[in-house]
């Protein structure tokens, strides 16, 4: 059993910093070795889906709507004189918005619903399930209880403990009636992406506020749900959408001002001091979540063996 307590000799618990390193690096290795690197390998699949995503759907949407940025590349678009090239790019990039701008997310939607419905159906969930708070008589059934049920927050920080399934990452940071969310952050990106894109010029008063109703709107739903398990995820994610209305808000504060004085530039110094307390407030959730964990468990680690060795 990895988690009984063995003797230890004396020698081998008063190790450097360096044996302390390969112990770890050989205990990790015995840990991948006997659940897999699946829940590793799935997180980064999700990570390297989402840092594609915006990238790739901006691109497709801009051949497939045929943007002003590439009118000097392809100037007749889907006029008479259109080239093989252009239309194979609208072929591709049909197939990217498909693919990946829809289809990514229902992949992770079912993913997780699967997950989520495995889990009611196993009886490995103990206590009472809750639909909008209110206890359910009897265990969800139909596709709507069991995608918004929800049970207490030790039984589903259990389950995760042990979940070492490959797409985890996709709902371990949310609450159990929230497993599902994940794609939702996907689609306000396709929203904010199609305003800038197609949403009235670049960098006009129309475009700012798209983008900021787009905003509000992400920070209402964050608000109003709460979906993390971590308070203090929840109030990163709040803080991040916060940044940017006031950021947007500012934009269009420097527009104005500039706008009657070419020379003012108090908005402009306002977004870069929001800028700066927003990323040292990212920086400091980083390392109460983080870092001092890790500092606390590695003195704790220190006072166990020089009491051992005692």
């Amino acid at each position: 059993v990895d988690t009984c307590n063995l003797s230890v000799c004396k020698r081998c618990a008063n190790h450097s910093a360096l044996a302390g390193i390969q112990a770890s690096m050989a205990g990790s290795s015995y840990m991948v070795d006997r659940v897999g690197a699946m829940s590793t390998a799935g997180m980064l699949v999700v990570i390297l889906a989402q840092t594609m995503y915006l990238p790739a759907m901006k691109s497709a949407a801009m051949v497939i709507f045929c943007h002003s940025r590439l009118i000097c590349t392809y100037p007749a678009c889907y006029r008479l004189g259109m080239t093989p090239t252009f239309l194979a790019m609208v072929l591709v990039s049909a197939m990217v918005v498909v693919a990946l701008g829809l289809g990514l997310m229902v992949l992770m939607t079912a993913v997780a619903y699967r997950k989520k419905q495995k889990l009611v159906r196993s009886g490995v969930l103990t206590g009472k399930f809750t639909l909008h708070g209110k206890e359910m008589e009897n265990d969800p059934h139909t596709m709507w209880e069991i995608a918004m049920c929800d049970v207490d927050e030790d039984t589903w920080s259990a389950v995760l403990a042990r979940d070492m399934s490959m797409f985890k990452a996709l709902y371990e940071q949310y609450e159990f009636k929230f497993t599902l969310f994940h794609p939702t952050t996907l689609m306000f990106k396709l929203l904010l992406l199609g305003v800038v894109l197609f949403f009235g010029e670049p960098n006009s008063l129309t475009q700012l506020v798209a983008c900021g109703f787009v905003e509000v709107l992400l920070l209402l739903v964050m608000t109003v749900t709460c979906p993390f398990i971590d308070p203090w995820i929840d109030t990163l994610a709040k803080s991040g959408s916060l940044h940017q209305v006031a950021q947007l808000g500012f934009m269009a504060m420097f527009r104005a001002d500039v706008y009657e004085d070419p020379e003012n530039r108090t908005a402009a110094r306002l977004m870069i001091a929001t800028s700066i307390l927003y990323i040292a407030f990212v920086f400091f959730v980083i390392f109460y979540l983080v870092a001092l964990p890790a500092i606390r468990a590695a003195r704790a680690e220190k006072a166990k063996e020089e009491e051992s060795a005692a």
